[in-house]
């Protein structure tokens, strides 16, 4: 063997047959787990030095989404969240697909993007020029915060220059420049994990590090830039309340057009079932001419 790894993938792959001819394998179907396994479902569980104990079994199916019922206080029923796990070597073209298919049907799409300059993957221009309307409920979310460059963060190709940058080009793709947020999301996960030494020991060197960013942002005058960059420096959530106070926000605004819609349609479907005396019939115009009105409002995106 000319390299040591070749034993490793032998021994994945070995593990990958042995599970194609388990009985947990179910070709054609859904099979639901539990929430907080899916990160050993997709990667594998790993030894305490790192190596592979066996080998994520989402990589054998066709199709791979993260689906999960949100909780909290929504508009009617809570949103159902659909991720879209990315290992390049298995899930590329697959996962490209699936996004494509999910987002023909979505009411709002979350990008998340690292804090550095930013470009569309190639399907979202695609899903755009399908769904122009989609762009005004697309947030962009510049996660782990945490892994800026402090030293540069004010200068010519710093984080800052950069989020500018971003959001003027996306400006131009019809991102609603309100949906641009920034967060450190490792935060509010290994704070909503089992805590043990290691898991305290990396939340304390977050915060750390979110501190310390925020004393440098907190120095600079009042801007657009400072403000979005305070929320992931928050201690306890990393600024995804933020992001989600938007997505309630979107999904309100989203459930009152369709509200507002089948009732003018109630309103329109009504008006042949009823026998109007003249002054109902007045009444009946006006109410008319204003459902008119209020279609037009509503009839958008």
């Amino acid at each position: 063997m000319l390299h040591d790894y070749v034993s490793d993938e032998l021994e994945q792959l070995e593990q990958f047959l042995a599970f194609l001819d388990a009985p947990e394998y179910r070709p054609g179907e859904t099979v639901l787990a539990r929430w907080d396994e899916r990160r050993d479902l997709l990667m594998g569980r790993r030894r305490p030095d790192g190596r592979t104990l066996d080998v994520g079994k989402l990589w054998t199916l066709r199709r791979v989404a993260l689906v999960r019922r949100s909780e909290g206080h929504w508009q009617g029923a809570p949103p159902v969240l659909v991720d879209t796990p990315w290992i390049p070597q298995f899930h590329e073209a697959r996962r490209v697909d699936l996004i494509i298919e999910q987002a023909r049907g979505a009411d709002i799409a979350v990008i998340l993007a690292l804090p550095q300059p930013f470009q569309f993957e190639e399907w979202v221009p695609t899903v755009l020029t399908e769904r122009p309307e989609l762009a005004k409920r697309t947030l962009i979310v510049f996660n782990q915060v945490d892994t800026v460059d402090t030293l540069a963060l004010f200068a010519r190709h710093g984080f800052a220059s950069n989020f500018k940058e971003n959001a003027e080009r996306l400006a131009k793709h019809g991102i609603d420049p309100r949906n641009l947020y920034m967060a450190c999301a490792r935060l509010p996960f290994l704070l909503g994990s089992a805590q043990d030494a290691a898991v305290a020991e990396r939340i304390a060197k977050l915060r750390k590090v979110l501190g310390g960013i925020r004393k440098l942002v907190a120095g600079r005058g009042d801007s657009d830039f400072k403000t979005r960059m305070l929320a992931p420096c928050d201690p306890d959530d990393g600024g995804l309340g933020s992001v989600r106070r938007r997505l309630e926000e979107l999904a309100a605004e989203f459930a009152l057009r369709q509200r507002a819609r089948e009732a003018l349609a109630a309103i329109e479907a009504l008006h042949p079932t009823l026998t109007l005396s003249p002054d109902a019939a007045r009444t009946w115009s006006g109410i008319a001419t204003r459902a008119a009105e209020m279609r037009a409002v509503v009839s958008g995106p």
